[in-house]
């Protein structure tokens, strides 16, 4: 049995500063019978070194775990995992993952279907379950049924289960500050697929210096360790009819490739009744 772990934050796709832990009487149970866990970034695997087959003693696993599931622990070493992840903001619960729970299983071909040792991807889907482990670096559990391990036909299909989390999207906020000389004409925040920033707002930040503020607007992005398409901060100069001739001869550059938002940093405010979240970021010139 193998569990893969994936978050859409990182750029490999693959779940970072996670591990996964058997609770106590699942590990007496590998103890026990000879279950052996390998784990490495992003997968979890377990292997049977018995006496029997290991399809023999998958048939089995309903008995002598007395009907109970194999349980384990998904521990987080990372403290912004509740920012990166597409949570709910106000949510202070833990994660429930469970093989009765899944996305549509794919359909196996004829030859899968003969076979005994087919191998089978089973995404896990995420429930929202309020807190039973007092453990902060706890973010929530997987729970795998025995019987999950057979196929319709009691032959053992050698499951892999997979966990797929998405990053969390926000609005995204550039204050900009202008702390130099420069009085640019115009300034515009946009990016080579065509988004552009709002026209910027004229705001006082807490220090009480004066900033120009540039929102996304209704665009929302989602966290990630690296953006393929950063931002830019440019200046449009006075249109000019000789400049048609020349196109994109009245942008200067400014600032290239803008800072991304921080993990460690959400701000929330109330928009008509619902929570509008934004990634707050500074830029100085």
């Amino acid at each position: 049995m193998q569990i893969y772990l994936f978050h859409q934050y990182y750029d490999d796709g693959v779940m970072h500063y996670m591990r996964l832990q058997p609770d106590h009487e699942t590990q007496t149970f590998f103890d026990r019978y000879r279950l052996s866990a390998r784990q490495s970034q992003g997968v979890y695997a377990l292997h049977y070194f018995g006496p029997g087959t290991p399809q023999s003693f998958a048939q089995s696993l309903n008995h002598l775990l007395d009907d109970r599931p194999l349980v384990f622990n998904l521990i987080s070493s990372n403290d912004n995992f509740a920012i990166i992840t597409d949570l709910p903001v106000n949510w202070c619960g833990q994660l429930q993952y469970s093989s009765k729970n899944v996305a549509s299983k794919p359909e196996p071909s004829k030859s899968q279907q003969q076979s005994s040792g087919q191998t089978q991807v089973i995404e896990l889907v995420m429930q929202l379950q309020p807190r039973t482990i007092a453990l902060s670096s706890v973010v929530g559990q997987i729970v795998i049924f025995p019987q999950d391990l057979l196929t319709d036909q009691r032959k053992m299909h050698q499951p892999s289960f997979a966990i797929k989390m998405k990053a969390r999207l926000t609005h995204w906020h550039y204050y900009v500050v202008n702390r130099s000389q420069l009085k640019p004409a115009r300034l515009e925040i946009s990016n080579a697929q065509g988004i552009v920033f709002e026209v910027p707002k004229q705001v006082t930040l807490t220090n009480g210096e004066q900033a120009l503020l540039f929102s996304s607007g209704e665009h929302c992005f989602a966290l990630s360790e690296t953006v393929k398409a950063p931002f830019n901060l440019v200046s449009l100069m006075p249109d000019d009819p000789e400049q048609a001739l020349h196109p994109g001869s009245n942008v200067k550059q400014l600032i290239t490739g803008l800072p991304i938002p921080k993990t460690d940093l959400l701000s929330i405010e109330m928009h008509d009744g619902h929570q509008y979240v934004y990634s707050p970021m500074y830029v100085y010139l």
